[in-house]
């Protein structure tokens, strides 16, 4: 018959074996991860700016756009005088 000791022993052993294994996994995703990052930043990157040339064709340098807010949302006539001084940044886009 086995004694009690030697189940515990067992147990520990086991219980510090799958312990270990769920760190080397943890490990093994975090240098997948740090390996690949700046791959992944730097086509993050590269999208965004394609994302932003994208929305910025779609509504003619982005200019207009702010116009029409400030014309919306703004109320002074301080608000205005900005659309004239900026409204040239509209064409050198």
């Amino acid at each position: 018959m086995i004694s009690n000791g030697i189940y515990m022993r067992l147990l520990s052993f086991f219980s510090g074996m799958f312990q270990t294994l769920t760190l080397m996994r943890l490990d093994f995703a975090n240098f997948g991860i740090q390996w690949v990052r700046s791959n992944i930043m730097a086509q993050g990157v590269e999208y965004e700016k394609k994302k932003f040339d994208e929305a910025l064709a779609l509504q003619g340098g982005g200019v207009g756009m702010l116009n029409l807010c400030i014309l919306i949302f703004g109320d002074t006539q301080n608000d205005l005088d900005l659309i004239t001084h900026y409204s040239h940044l509209q064409t050198a886009w």
